[in-house]
């Protein structure tokens, strides 16, 4: 019987090399975060790397930002999509806005545009009042 917090109970990682596949080197693998100001640029990232994108958004007047555009899905995936609100002053007041976070992950080698648009997604609402281009080159 071992207690798991004792240190003799666990199996060193190199008595486990199936293990390997699923360690991430540090070296290998970054964390890029951006926001609007590489609008209509491009990015360099390796493969495995996550891009971050933070853009100002204000869901209380119903506009959000919509990916319009991911040329190549296969290349770099979105993986995740918040919105948080911006909590510097408790409560927040009515109508305060936020940022949108949209991750990426390049997945493979290869050059592919993100597109986004800040609408209104309903039938009639505004479209595209803001826009945000980036070329993503993964090598």
């Amino acid at each position: 019987w071992h207690r798991p917090w004792d240190p003799d109970s666990f199996i060193p990682a190199s008595e486990k090399p199936e293990w390997d596949q699923f360690a991430t080197s540090p070296e290998t693998k970054t964390a890029v975060f951006v926001n609007a100001s590489v609008d209509k640029r491009e990015i360099l990232l390796s493969v495995g790397d996550e891009l971050t994108i933070s853009l100002d958004s204000n869901g209380s007047t119903g506009f959000q930002w919509i990916l319009t555009e991911n040329g190549a899905e296969s290349i770099v995936a979105n993986v995740d999509h918040k919105y948080i609100l911006d909590t510097t002053m408790d409560p927040p007041p009515p109508g305060s806005g936020g940022k949108e976070y949209w991750t990426f992950e390049a997945i493979d080698l290869g050059e592919t545009t993100i597109e986004m648009e800040y609408s209104q997604p309903w039938d009639g609402g505004i479209k595209a009042e803001k826009t945000f281009n980036l070329n993503v080159i993964v090598k």
